[in-house]
């Protein structure tokens, strides 16, 4: 364990050590308000998010996996489409850069493939209007960077904000209305007789948004990164496509988009004859 004066936190790095903290929910909890030094708001809306402890966050999960996946199988052409076109979109930037620079130049993957995808496949689950998406981008980029301990700053919560607020107005206008998008799923959701509260389903659709956008942006940059670095890793992998859901979880493991992962303690203790 390392104690971080830049996080202000204990780092924890053993594999067994970092099992273990996630599954001690009598010591450790997702929520930083029940730190025992926390200086935040302490009385919070009663609603479950992604990050509630059990047993509230089981009931969420069931809901949310029983929502989301009838509406992935529902959007893979679609998303078979936006594919396709951002690849001929970087295509096309390929080609005017090798004109541009006497047959050489150079291209962002990020910015021509790995940033537009995410957030038009998150829109399309949701059913967000063409027409709201920059916005979306925007708006997830202020969440990512402002959750970063290293830059943190007042974006996250305005982020934040922008998208509750949007969301907020699509879950009033959607109730009790005909359709297949995830909001209206999430609405009619129902597990043993539970339901999920407005509240509830906006802050769902905006964890969606800055959880599913920026980590996926991240994926495909450090995964093809590390595949330009390994070229006999590249090279096998255009021999035998079949190896690409294998490439995948290796990629994930290998430079994780998630760097790391939080947990309050709720009171004083000792580990591993520390404290």
């Amino acid at each position: 364990m390392h104690w971080s004066e830049k996080l202000h936190s204990w780092v924890v790095f053993r594999h067994d050590d970092v099992a273990a903290f996630f599954r001690d929910d009598e010591r450790l909890s997702s929520d930083r308000s029940r730190a025992t030094r926390w200086k935040g708001p302490t009385s919070m809306p009663a609603i479950r998010t992604v990050a509630s402890d059990p047993p509230a966050h089981g009931p969420l999960r069931a809901m949310l996996t029983a929502s989301l996946g009838p509406r992935i199988r529902a959007i893979v052409p679609r998303v078979d489409t936006l594919v396709a076109a951002l690849l001929d979109r970087v295509e096309t930037a390929v080609a005017r850069a090798v004109e541009r620079v006497d047959g050489k130049g150079e291209v962002d993957l990020v910015s021509e493939l790995a940033y537009p995808l995410p957030i038009d496949v998150i829109a399309e689950l949701l059913g967000v209007p063409d027409a709201d998406r920059v916005r979306f981008q925007e708006a997830s980029r202020a969440v990512a960077r402002g959750m970063d301990r290293f830059y943190s700053g007042g974006e996250a919560s305005a982020g934040l904000r922008e998208i509750g607020a949007y969301f907020y107005q699509l879950v009033q206008a959607r109730r009790d209305t005909a359709g297949d998008d995830l909001v209206r799923r999430l609405l009619a959701a129902e597990h043993h007789g539970d339901r999920l509260n407005d509240l509830e389903v906006v802050a769902l659709c905006t964890a969606l948004v800055f959880g599913g956008h920026e980590t996926t942006v991240n994926l495909i940059g450090n995964g093809i990164l590390a595949l330009l670095r390994h070229p006999d890793q590249l090279e096998r992998l255009r021999a035998d496509p079949s190896l690409v859901d294998t490439a995948l979880e290796e990629l994930l493991r290998f430079d994780s988009p998630a760097q790391m992962i939080s947990r309050t303690a709720t009171t004083d203790f000792s580990w591993r004859g520390g404290s």
